[in-house]
């Protein structure tokens, strides 16, 4: 009997180290698959939207994003401008961080001097001035039943559809052979859709955006931005402030009774091989035109959102 157990042992034993050999050695392609990775489509059911909706007047806007756009105010000018002055911060690329906040930093030039910005102070030329991350408001445009349509209401800031040197004036052609004027070929595109849109937005809001891009001529009229062809105003579109950022840059801009005015780049080919179309800085209203490629003007991004449950 105490033979018989002794067997049953060893060929016990026998087994369980041939199992454990053939789990060691077992194929990958028979073992069990890892967990799926962690979802990044572009399903937003039942999440709570990462905007606000607010109402001003007659108009709604939308809040989300965030970009260097407003002035710190001249006392926090001032502080910051003796710390950049006295080595304790330092600036990068244009950017400082101070008391775990991001600054966008300029060198005020001769064509910024005398501006006045929102907070009320003068800039001055070669004075430093900063500018802090304020929320984007975009205005509504257009809405159905699954999202929104929303301009930037500021001009947020300022580029060519396409830069000098990199085009033909005479045959309006880019060096890689495209139309200088067309939009899909452009660096103004690859500004908004790409620089611009992952500066502004996080992860989240990225999930609820369909689409970041500018405005074309028909989508002035298609979203009432463009006054009837058939009236005082007709084709005119209501003139836009750009932001202390822009104004500090020494852009070209429209001074009036009313403020600060700039012009807009569209989506459109303009009249020439080598021009685009863009919006006037206006003084209230202002008119579409063509303009050379290599001009510098505003950007107004408009924005495509998914909307909540």
């Amino acid at each position: 009997m105490k033979k018989l157990l002794a067997l049953i042992l060893i060929v016990g034993l026998s087994l369980s180290f041939a199992l454990c050999a053939c789990t060691d050695d077992a194929d990958p392609a028979n073992e069990l698959p890892l967990p799926d990775d962690p979802d990044t489509s572009d399903d937003v059911a039942g999440d709570e939207p990462p905007y606000l909706i607010v109402t001003e007047g007659e108009r709604r806007y939308l809040i989300m994003g965030a970009y260097f756009t407003t002035s710190v105010g001249e006392d926090m000018n001032r502080v910051l401008s003796n710390l950049v002055a006295d080595g304790l911060i330092d600036v990068n690329g244009g950017i400082c961080e101070y008391a775990g906040e991001r600054y966008a930093v300029m060198d005020v030039g001769e064509e910024a001097a005398g501006r006045k910005l929102s907070t009320g102070e003068v800039l001055e030329k070669g004075e430093k001035a900063f500018f802090k991350q304020t929320e984007l408001k975009w205005e509504i445009i257009g809405e159905d039943e699954s999202g929104y349509v929303a301009v930037s209401s500021e001009i947020v800031a300022f580029t060519e559809f396409n830069e000098a040197g990199s085009f033909s004036s005479t045959t309006g052609l880019l060096n890689n052979g495209k139309e200088a004027n067309d939009y899909a070929a452009s660096a103004l595109k690859a500004f908004v859709e790409e620089e611009f849109k992952n500066a502004v937005f996080g992860a989240d809001e990225l999930k609820w955006t369909d689409s970041v891009s500018t405005l074309s001529i028909d989508e002035l009229y298609d979203y009432s931005m463009a006054y009837p062809s058939d009236g005082i105003y007709a084709g005119m579109v209501r003139a836009v402030k750009p932001t202390d950022y822009v104004l500090a840059a020494g852009e070209r801009v429209l001074q009036t009774e009313a403020g600060y005015f700039a012009s807009w780049w569209l989506r459109d080919a303009g009249s020439h091989a080598a021009e685009a179309r863009i919006v006037g800085a206006g003084g209230k209203f202002a008119e579409e035109r063509s303009v050379t490629v290599a001009e510098r003007n505003g950007v107004r991004p408009v924005v495509r959102v998914k909307k909540g449950a």
